[in-house]
């Protein structure tokens, strides 16, 4: 009785009839149509089958397929999630910044994001430190001065991750919100907004934000963005160790290098021996003076070889007393 009589703008809510030109093709020529649709008022996806039961007219059956829609999107985003954890995984990255530049980027097309970042966080500190921002913050952020470093404890909304330790979203990022601080001045401008913390061993390692996706974030972005960096940070922590390992190597050798360059430079004589008597390194000015090479000297006995006989005693009396 609400129904027969009423134009199809009326029950449909639109300004037009949906689909009404396709429809009256099949009245007149009194053939078929299938089609699928989104029907964004109610969200939900539809198969319509169209007919003609008699000279102009026709006649249409639409079957909810929305879940089935869903299944399959979920599918092809599991596959994409996969496909982009393999790529991050292969792509050769020559240092770990490189890496994490590389990773930020897949996550902010795998969430339909424009902006994004990852902090490294440090528990004991309680300290976020800028490992990457996307370009295009880069390209629009006006702040002057950008800082690198954040105190937890200064941070707003997207600091919560920390505190609460759980993904946080934001849909309408210009509205009020209790736990915001606002914008510097020049920085970039969010609409939405969602970040999670990277956990290793129970411990919060890093955030990662993305902003300004078209569409809601919502339950099944959290899980995407936590899968795939969940995956990530497992090739993270092997890197930073490695990096640590050639830094730590690399000061070592400045070191010896700097050391190097005192011992040779001095013009006093300055002789290595070890606990055994042998030379375990000469500097030039004594090398000049005693007209031999560096190796040469290097595990030779320097009391039999250097000292004269009527100095031994003395020379061996002192190395007691230092031994």
């Amino acid at each position: 009785q609400e129904v027969v009589g009423k134009l199809g703008s009326e029950l449909y809510g639109t300004d037009a009839p949906p689909y009404l030109d396709a429809f009256s093709r099949v009245a007149i020529s009194g053939g078929s149509l299938q089609i699928e649709s989104d029907f964004p008022s109610p969200g939900r996806h539809f198969s319509i089958s169209a007919v003609s039961p008699g000279r102009h007219q026709f006649a249409i059956i639409a079957t909810d397929i929305t879940e089935i829609k869903r299944a399959e999107a979920s599918v092809l985003y599991n596959a994409k999630r996969l496909k982009t954890v393999a790529e991050i995984l292969q792509y050769q990255a020559k240092t770990l910044q490189e890496f994490l530049d590389y990773a930020l980027a897949q996550a902010i097309e795998l969430t339909g994001s424009r902006l994004g970042y990852i902090y490294f966080y440090d528990e004991d500190s309680r300290r976020f430190v800028l490992n990457s921002w996307s370009k295009d913050v880069m390209a629009e952020c006006r702040v002057l001065n950008p800082r690198t470093c954040y105190e937890l404890d200064k941070t707003g909304i997207w600091g919560e991750a920390v505190r609460q330790r759980r993904p946080i979203i934001v849909n309408d990022f210009e509205a009020d919100h209790p736990l915001k601080k606002g914008y510097p001045p020049g920085h970039v401008r969010l609409s939405r907004f969602m970040t999670i913390p990277v956990f290793h061993n129970d411990r919060i390692m890093a955030v990662v934000g993305v902003a300004n996706k078209e569409a809601a974030y919502g339950t099944a972005d959290v899980q995407e963005l936590t899968l795939l960096m969940d995956a990530v940070w497992k090739s993270v922590e092997p890197i930073r160790g490695e990096e640590a390992l050639r830094e730590s190597y690399a000061r070592i050798r400045t070191e010896q290098e700097f050391n190097r360059g005192l011992f040779d430079t001095s013009p006093a004589f300055i002789v290595a021996i070890g606990f055994d008597g042998r030379t375990l390194m000469m500097n030039q000015a004594l090398l000049d003076a005693l007209e031999y090479s560096l190796e040469e000297v290097v595990g030779v006995d320097y009391l039999t070889t250097f000292v004269p006989q009527e100095d031994r005693a003395t020379v061996e009396e002192v190395f007691g007393r230092i031994i």
